[in-house]
């Protein structure tokens, strides 16, 4: 699945970053893997969810924009994600809802000027993406709920959906 994240990924933008935690020796192998033929970024700072993730990536990031995305959404579209992309010059984010009420924090662009922002709510451990997404400027753009499916175990999969 992070590879089809990854290819989906490539077909938006020229740089592509994995976020991973720090390397340890009994990691799983599909990491050793990422490492070895993937751009890492290690989660900053670890061990607080897809937060340090995002911080890592905007620390990382060489544009304005960075494109978040999360390994477990199999059916993300390469033409959806496009809708992301269209920002404005207000936005702090976009991010992808499937219903104009929820976010999709793990499914937006952030721009990089919101680290800041990112580094104050890690400071007062507050980890969630959600909260993020309330204290900042930005819009939704309405995805097909099918695209939106979170899979993180084969069960979680209804049938006909990938």
């Amino acid at each position: 699945m992070v590879e089809r994240t990854i290819q989906t990924a490539r077909r938006v933008s020229e740089r592509v970053l994995i976020a991973l935690p720090p390397e340890k020796p009994a990691e799983p192998k599909a990491w050793k893997s990422l490492r070895l033929t993937h751009e890492i970024v290690t989660d900053s700072p670890p061990g607080v969810g897809p937060i340090g993730a995002l911080c890592a990536g905007l620390e990382a990031c060489s544009g304005d924009w960075l494109l978040l995305l999360a390994c477990d959404l199999p059916n993300l579209r390469p033409e959806s994600l496009v809708g992301l992309l269209k920002t404005s010059p207000t936005d702090e984010y976009v991010s992808a809802t499937r219903d104009n009420e929820h976010f999709e924090p793990m499914v937006a662009v952030y721009h990089r000027n919101t680290l800041p922002k990112v580094h104050r709510q890690i400071e007062k451990e507050q980890f969630g993406l959600n909260v993020l997404l309330q204290s900042l400027k930005g819009r939704m753009v309405t995805f097909p709920a099918r695209e939106l499916l979170n899979v993180n175990r084969p069960g979680d999969v209804p049938e006909g959906c990938l």
